[in-house]
């Protein structure tokens, strides 16, 4: 039996209609936000959550750190040469070596230690977001006491809170 008019122009309507979801679903917005990870680190398979965050100078210097801290008063401390102002790369290099614009330190502070970067250096991500909060990322590296003794797994998503 032959399709009518109105059931063909149905179909149509139908076909138009899905084409054009399709069309508007796959579009992306530019310059959409980033994307903000989990506000955490991991110390050796452990997570900890940041409830806070903090910035300073260190004391004799022009060096400026960001300071995260957890609900149990552990903390991972970043410092810079400045605070970054805009989207980079950042080279992180061990404790004792003076930093360069794109380089930063890395010290973890747990119940029983203070920890710091040990190894090659190793890319981090940082991110200016909304407010001018900084958001990085830090791939797993390893972490050592100050002292001696084994070193630990470490890596981070954060972003300031405060």
């Amino acid at each position: 039996m032959p399709e009518t008019n109105t059931a063909y122009m149905k179909k149509i309507r139908l076909i138009m209609l899905a084409s054009a979801i399709l069309l508007f679903a796959a579009c992306t917005k530019d310059g959409s936000d980033p994307v903000i990870p989990k506000n955490s680190w991991t110390l050796n398979s452990t997570q900890h959550l940041v409830v806070g965050s903090s910035r300073a100078s260190v004391s004799g210097s022009t060096d400026a750190t960001i300071i995260y801290k957890d609900g149990s008063n552990e903390a991972v401390t970043l410092g810079f040469k400045a605070l970054p102002t805009a989207n980079a790369t950042y080279e992180l290099v061990e404790a004792g070596t003076s930093l360069s614009d794109n380089q930063c330190h890395l010290s973890v502070t747990n119940a029983t230690n203070n920890l710091l970067f040990k190894g090659n250096t190793a890319s981090v991500e940082v991110i200016i977001g909304e407010n001018k909060k900084i958001i990085v990322t830090i791939p797993e590296v390893n972490v050592a006491p100050v002292i001696s003794g084994t070193a630990l797994k470490f890596k981070a998503a954060l972003y300031e809170t405060n």
